[in-house]
């Protein structure tokens, strides 16, 4: 059994980076393995019974949980800033070193996160990369840069099913300039009220698109072939996430199995 820390934005992140993980797990790892998956993984969020944790909630599960045994000093790596991002993952790899003294089974973190501004997406990668290649070896660390958010995953997901969605798709696809499935990651996050921006808003085009119904918006990350997410994804950081979970938790899935088989 090996154990994976999420931390996410949402819960909704949770639901669809979990799902595709094991997706890979299925399609990658050793068919003895993707049989057995759900007894050779489990997720992990800190608290008791709990498969996720939100960054938002970090604060207060570190003050609940470790309270004085986190460094303060974490805001610069070999002399160089890190960033809020990297400042919050440096904390999240020193409290999963210590829950590892409990759950020794705890071998893997995926960190989810939004980007926040398209200019900021390397930026923000390689901050996280620089905490990650600092901790090489204690963990198998997945990063999921969602740009702009995880609803560009699901778009890139959406295969239309129906002349009642071809018609919704070519509306949006006319009024945007550009196909919102394919080309997500030039939809952005819009928290004020210019009906033009609103209309290029990744939250709005998905409920255009599925009317708000999470059942079609599920089957965008559950039913759709895993090679078309990987060659709608990748601007959108979604390619990328796959690979990372191919490389690193097919891997570390199969090691254990074979160490605890």
């Amino acid at each position: 059994m090996i154990t994976i820390l999420v931390v996410v934005e949402a819960e909704a992140d949770f639901r669809i980076a979990s799902v595709l993980a094991d997706r890979v797990f299925q399609e990658k790892a050793e068919p003895w393995v993707a049989d057995n998956l759900g007894d050779l993984r489990e997720w992990f969020g800190f608290l008791p019974e709990s498969a996720f944790v939100c960054w938002k909630a970090l604060h207060s599960v570190e003050g609940e949980m470790f309270e004085g045994k986190i460094p303060r000093m974490l805001g610069h790596l070999n002399g160089e800033a890190l960033g809020s991002d990297g400042v919050l993952a440096r904390r999240v790899l020193q409290m999963a070193k210590l829950a590892a003294q409990k759950t020794p089974s705890l071998k893997g973190i995926l960190l989810m996160k939004d980007v926040d501004t398209h200019n900021q997406a390397k930026k923000q990668r390689d901050a996280l990369e620089r905490v990650r290649q600092s901790e090489e070896g204690a963990f198998a660390v997945v990063l999921g840069l969602a740009n702009p958010k995880r609803e560009a995953w699901v778009l890139n997901g959406f295969v239309l099913e129906s002349e009642e969605e071809k018609a919704k798709h070519a509306e949006l696809k006319k009024q945007l300039g550009f196909d919102p499935c394919t080309e997500a990651h030039r939809l952005r996050t819009v928290s004020h009220s210019n009906t033009k921006e609103q209309a290029r808003d990744v939250k709005n085009v998905l409920e255009g698109l599925t009317g708000g119904e999470f059942a079609r918006e599920e089957r965008c990350w559950v039913a759709t072939e895993l090679a078309h997410l990987r060659e709608c994804g990748s601007e959108t950081g979604l390619t990328m996430f796959l690979e990372e979970l191919e490389k690193r938790f097919v891997l570390l899935l199969g090691e254990r199995c074979v160490i605890e088989g």
